[in-house]
């Protein structure tokens, strides 16, 4: 999708509407999968959930934009950081819901539980895109005093 969709697609929608699109399609995919009664059709969501991998590219694009060149370096290892940080809490908490709603003698048996974790993480994705981040996504002002062509 990286090669193809996205240089496109995102020059066309902006990269605040990419990313809320790329989570929205993010979230419809963990919803699908978790609620799947057919294991062929988790094929059928994987084609199209493949559309939030938008996300990626323009969140790294736009929080570049907001800080200056000496702070990237700083940016660059907290992203890396979080996302280190996921990788690490993310696996066990996710087969541990797995393990939970699968488990003989469970009160309710729910293989789709690590999905439905993951689309309502995404929901949290998109609350803090669309509410919380706001100003990051505003045009920064261009000033309209043009200097003179004759005076000091």
């Amino acid at each position: 999708a990286q090669a193809f969709v996205t240089r496109r697609l995102i020059p066309l929608v902006g990269e605040r509407r990419a990313i809320l699109l790329g989570l929205s399609i993010g979230f419809v995919g963990f919803l699908g999968n978790a609620l799947v009664p057919q294991g062929w059709m988790v094929y059928l969501i994987l084609s199209v959930s493949a559309l939030q991998g938008l996300v990626f590219p323009s969140m790294n694009s736009t929080l570049s934009r907001a800080v200056s060149g000496s702070e990237q370096g700083e940016l660059q290892g907290a992203v890396a950081s979080l996302q280190s940080v996921a990788a690490i809490i993310g696996p066990p908490m996710l087969t541990q819901a797995l393990a939970r709603f699968t488990r003989e003698g469970a009160a309710v048996h729910f293989p789709g539980a690590a999905f439905a974790m993951a689309a309502a993480f995404t929901l949290g994705a998109i609350a803090i895109v669309t509410v919380f981040a706001k100003r990051v996504f505003r045009p920064v002002a261009v000033s309209s005093a043009a200097p003179s062509a004759g005076g000091t």
